[in-house]
């Protein structure tokens, strides 16, 4: 787990404007590998045993059915992206009637 810290530590450093590395999505589903076999073991589970710990297994538990949980994350995801792409192509002043708070004032 130190080795852990530290790596992500180490890319923090060089992470700063201007970037010298970034972690990517690669680096990132690494991490995420590390984090689920260290939770796993420490569970006392094997770690490459499936569970029921995801998101979408947290929503079928909620009463929602597969198709619906599928839906609810794809919705989210869209949502989530459509907001920087609508921010990106407003004015500087569409932004605050979109979030309910009327024009800025001068």
């Amino acid at each position: 787990m130190v080795i852990l810290v530290g790596m992500c530590a180490g890319s923090l450093v060089h992470n700063r404007p201007p970037a010298n590395i970034f972690m990517g999505d690669s680096g990132a589903l690494l991490l995420d590998l590390i984090l689920t076999v260290v939770r796993r073991t420490r569970a006392g589970k094997h770690p490459w045993a499936p569970d029921a710990l995801h998101l979408h297994h947290s929503m079928i538990h909620l009463g929602h059915s597969k198709r619906r949980a599928v839906l609810v994350l794809y919705f989210w995801a869209a949502l989530i992206a459509f907001i920087p792409v609508l921010m990106s192509v407003t004015t500087q002043h569409q932004p605050c009637i979109l979030a309910g708070r009327g024009s800025p004032r001068p």
